[in-house]
């Protein structure tokens, strides 16, 4: 069974997934916050984008990839 240090966490015991070189829990905890804030910037910032948005499964699933997409792949 894998122990998460908190809940909700990745598990750092595979991590050939990543793609920058992370070795530490805050590495990976540092790339994820940049990601996730570029794609809240990215969508949420401004009223004229947010209001033009169509909340589906193809926007979620790009959401999650403009999120997590340059961490993982």
């Amino acid at each position: 069974m894998i122990k998460f240090d908190k809940e909700g966490e990745t598990p750092l015991d595979d991590i050939s997934g990543l793609i920058p070189k992370i070795t530490t829990r805050t590495d990976l905890d540092s790339e994820e916050a940049k990601s996730i804030s570029n794609a809240f910037l990215k969508y949420l910032l401004l009223p004229s984008v947010t209001k033009n948005i169509t909340f589906n499964e193809p926007f979620l699933r790009q959401v999650h990839i403009d999120m997590l997409g340059n961490v993982w792949t």
